[in-house]
Parts: structure tokens; sequence; C-alpha cells
């Protein structure tokens, strides 16, 4: 069995981009590196398919050359958000997840919920890195940068740094944002309570006056671009309230 194991993962780094030392995942996040590890399998001997990359897409990126074909886009997709965006394809280029029909992820039926990219072990799809750029924008720029947080933000963050979970580091993040050049740091707090209120006031308005029900929030864009592309004709349910 260990055996079987050990052949499988040198068959997967055969065919799995070499970019370990620059790659998303570096520092421990590899699932594969994980696993490659505990087996004492190392693979140099990698072929080069040139699958591509699709960056054209605003949320998120895909390197087909890192794809180990473990069809987790591919269910979480299609399985549990329902949408089906990808499929597994084979060619000379091996087994690997694209897009149906190969186009690209922005003209696909894809909503940009990220769950894809939540559950791809090896970096294949990740989020759309942007730090650099606000780097640049810090180092060399005479722009006036702000900053505005969500509510979770402020609690989420401090598991990242091993405090307990549910820490408020509010007053840390302020204080290392502005060192780091931020001019202004502002709070959605205020924002999403607002949001709150008006939602409540649009559902009373609707139900004392005969307006569409159910209403359904609209403050995900992921779940109104949904809406639009699977079920237009649900619509007028969303309430009219944007996302804070």
């Amino acid at each position: 069995m260990i055996e079987e194991r050990k052949r499988v993962l040198r068959r997967i780094l055969k065919y799995h981009k070499n970019d370990c030392l620059t790659c998303v995942r570096v520092g421990g996040d590899c699932q594969l590196q994980d696993i490659c590890i505990r087996y004492g399998v190392q693979e140099l001997n990698r072929l080069s398919f040139n699958r591509g990359i699709d960056d054209s897409a605003v949320a998120m990126v895909r390197d087909m050359d890192k794809c180990i074909a473990c069809e987790r886009c591919i269910r979480m997709c299609q399985d549990v958000q329902g949408i089906g965006v990808y499929e597994l394809v084979e060619d000379e280029k091996g087994r690997y997840s694209n897009t149906k029909g190969r186009v690209p992820q922005d003209r696909s039926a894809c909503v940009f919920c990220g769950q894809c990219v939540k559950v791809c072990p090896v970096g294949a799809i990740t989020e759309r890195d942007q730090v650099h750029d606000l780097i640049q924008v810090l180092m060399g720029s005479d722009k006036h940068v702000v900053v505005q947080m969500a509510p979770a933000v402020h609690h989420l963050i401090a598991e990242e740094f091993g405090l307990p979970p549910g820490t408020d580091v509010t007053g840390k993040l302020n204080a290392a944002l502005r060192r780091l050049g931020v001019q202004k740091v502002f709070s959605t707090d205020f924002a999403a309570d607002l949001t709150i209120v008006e939602e409540a006031w649009e559902f009373f308005h609707r139900l004392q006056h005969g307006g569409t029900l159910p209403m359904f929030t609209s403050c995900c864009p992921a779940w109104v671009r949904f809406v639009e592309m699977r079920y237009p004709q649900l619509i007028p349910n969303l309430s009219s309230c944007k996302a804070p």
C-alpha cells in the first residue's frame, strides 16, 4: 500500500509544475508537499506542458500546470455550489481540470464565490494577489491611500497570528496600517449596520405594500451574480441595498 502511494505521488510530481520556492503555497501550506515529505518522495524529472495561466478573472488566477487532477474544484463547484464550471480534461498535456469548453474564467458561468480556491490543495487556483501592487503604491506614490476593513477582518486575522479565536485586534490593525503608510483607516461596521437597517425597512415596506416576496439579501456579489446568471426570474426578489 505504501509503495503504491509513492508510485502515485511520483506520477503526480512528474506532471506538476516545479516552482515550490515561489508558489503561493510556500511555507508548509501545500498538501502535496506535506504528503511527499511524509513518504520521502522527491521527483526531479518533471515534464513541462505549458498548459497556461488563466488570469482573465478579476478575483482569481488558475495555473493549470499545477493541477494534479484531484477533482476537488470540480466536486465543490458542481456538487456543493451547484454551478458546474469545471470539468476534467485529458489530452496530450495530461489530465487536469479546466473550464467547460476551455473558455477563459471571466467568460465562463463562474460567479467567483472562491470555494474552489479554498479546496485546491496545491495552489492551482488562487486568489489574485495584489500585495505587491499595494506595496508599490505605499513606497513610491503620492496617492492618498485609504483602507476600509470588513467587520470579520478584525477578529479572523487574529487567528493567523496565533491569538485565540475571536480576539479583537482593531487597534493593532489600525496602528500597523498607519505605520505601513496608509493615511486613513475606516471600519465597515457602521455601514454594515446601516445596510441591515435599510434591508429591514425595505422588507417591512414590501410586507405592508405588497412588494415582491420573499426578499433576498444582495450584500454578496457572488450571490447576486449567481441569481442574475442562473435564476434571472428571481432578480426582483433581491434587496435594492448594495454591499456596504
